[in-house]
């Protein structure tokens, strides 16, 4: 995964590599490096304010959480039930989604706190391991949209209330 900060410095996961590394865009090179421990890392989000990126680690059932500022692991978010994949910041920042790789189930962290504060699993879908989850946040913080590669399905969260939701199919590849 790659996205931008505040600052316009590229963060990209490297997965082989065991962190996150800072490119500067402008000069073509990595100026910096943030060890996170984990090789299976290969999404990140950062929160609108630039403060934080949240990187869930595949193989293992936690978040870690760097600040920009200092380019350091500030924290771990512990104890989901199954591995970590997607990751999606709220727009207005209020929220942060991770979704499992190994169910279809995706859970809601506070980013004031980094504590996970709600979760839910695809009511349609089996209790299968859907492979490859994408999420993203609709612009007005109305809706979180959960892909799935191995199924191709989408399925689509009322940020309200997590058991408000439907699935599609899409197509395998989605």
């Amino acid at each position: 995964g790659m996205m931008f900060d505040r600052a316009g410095m590229l963060w990209a996961t490297a997965e082989s590599s065991n962190s996150l590394v800072v490119i500067d865009p402008v000069r073509g090179a990595v100026v910096g490096n943030v060890a996170i421990g984990s090789q299976r890392t290969h999404w990140l989000a950062i929160t609108p304010d630039g403060n934080k990126i949240y990187a869930p680690h595949r193989a293992l059932t936690h978040v870690s959480v760097v600040d920009v500022a200092s380019r350091e692991v500030i924290g771990r978010i512990p104890n989901f039930i199954y591995e970590c994949q997607g990751i999606a910041v709220a727009p207005d920042g209020n929220r942060v989604y991770q979704a499992s790789s190994a169910r279809p189930r995706i859970d809601v962290i506070d980013p004031k706190t980094d504590k996970v504060v709600a979760g839910a699993m695809v009511a349609a879908m089996p209790d299968v391991p859907p492979q490859l989850t994408r999420l993203r946040v609709s612009p007005d913080n109305r809706h979180l949209v959960m892909t799935f590669h191995v199924t191709g399905q989408v399925a689509v969260f009322d940020t309200q209330d997590l058991n408000r939701q439907h699935l599609f199919a899409s197509g395998k590849g989605t």
